[in-house]
């Protein structure tokens, strides 16, 4: 019931744009307190529970995570999170009012989207980095491991790990999903996940 918005974060701003002309509906100015370093912003942002996450870092291991409501006159903040388990480089998935996400060392975390307050956060890959996005297939996340680790995850109230399984060789890319099938690309080789 709104009109359609393109929406980009980066290290200074939120910003709403016009699609179809580039004018600037609204925006939201992100401060860093005197002597941090602005943090750079690689994933996109995601609504959730009526409200536009951010979230940026640094290879230092700083991490930050905004959460705007859009629909003030003007885009105000709501909560924010200075975790080292928010991601860098994995994107954020929104599921109805939860948010769920790995961070760069393996923990995979569900929050409450409105409040920011998470829900659960386990370590899935011990002493491993991530660069790959999680993807959700229905009430599943998979994720992958930079060390070629693929887990799978019970996206619900608690924390259920369904299965983990090593491929053997790295993985940098994000898992895909088509037909019923679930597709993991590492260095040297694609995998194919699901009934024949």
């Amino acid at each position: 019931g709104r009109p359609a918005e393109l929406l980009i974060g980066t290290t200074t701003a939120v910003t709403s744009y016009e699609p179809a002309t580039g004018k600037v509906n609204w925006e939201h100015p992100v401060a860093w307190p005197k002597g941090e370093m602005p943090l750079r912003v690689i994933g996109h942002p995601v609504y959730a529970g009526g409200l536009l996450i951010v979230y940026s870092g640094d290879g230092s291991g700083a991490r930050y995570m905004l959460a705007i409501d859009p629909d003030k006159k003007e885009p105000a903040k709501v909560w924010e999170l200075k975790k080292k388990d928010t991601p860098y480089v994995p994107c954020v998935l929104p599921q109805g009012d939860r948010l769920l996400w790995i961070g760069d060392k393996g923990t995979v975390t569900c929050a409450d989207a409105k409040t920011g307050k998470v829900v659960w956060a386990e370590s899935v890959f011990e002493n491993a980095s991530v660069s790959a996005s999680p993807i959700l297939i229905g009430d599943k996340l998979l994720v992958v491991s930079e060390r070629g680790e693929v887990a799978v995850v019970k996206a619900g109230e608690k924390f259920e790990e369904v299965s983990k399984a090593p491929l053997g060789e790295p993985a940098f890319a994000t898992p895909a999903f088509a037909d019923g099938r679930a597709y993991v690309r590492t260095v040297t080789s694609l995998y194919c996940f699901g009934k024949k």
